[in-house]
């Protein structure tokens, strides 16, 4: 099962086992020095939690999302920021295929599939996450 989000005019897919919450966005403090992606911190259920923009992970230009949709993997948390969420759909595993040559620079997206005639990036939390490494401990 995956959770469908749109960043710009991208339709993602996210493992629903990483996925804590949906939300509105809330405030967010902004991080001088902060790597590209990172939107800033946002205090989610009492918690500093850093927020990544999807859009600019997957090098799109910065939109004004609509959402937030909470991760947790092993021990780190984030909240990914998002232009919509579509909902949750089962993808057959048959139907995810290899990234194409010129989409394999992209570290976050795993593999591609269609869904509803469109196209669905596959992303891998796991991958999102490392991005944390490079904010202060206490936010990652």
């Amino acid at each position: 099962m995956f959770l469908i989000v749109e960043a710009g005019d991208v339709r993602c897919a996210l493992p629903l086992g990483a996925v804590v919450e949906v939300m509105r966005p809330l405030p967010l403090k902004h991080l001088a020095q902060a790597p590209p992606g990172v939107r800033g911190v946002a205090l989610i259920r009492g918690e500093a939690s850093p927020v990544l923009d999807l859009s600019e992970l997957l090098d799109k230009t910065r939109t004004s999302p609509r959402r937030f949709v909470s991760l947790h993997v092993g021990n780190r948390s984030c909240a990914l920021a998002v232009d919509s969420v579509i909902g949750i759909e089962a993808i057959d595993r048959e139907t995810w295929q290899s990234l194409p040559p010129l989409l394999k620079n992209n570290r976050y997206a795993q593999a591609l599939s269609v869904l509803d005639r469109d196209l669905v990036l596959l992303l891998e939390a796991g991958r999102i996450l490392p991005l944390l490494e490079s904010l202060p401990a206490d936010l990652a």
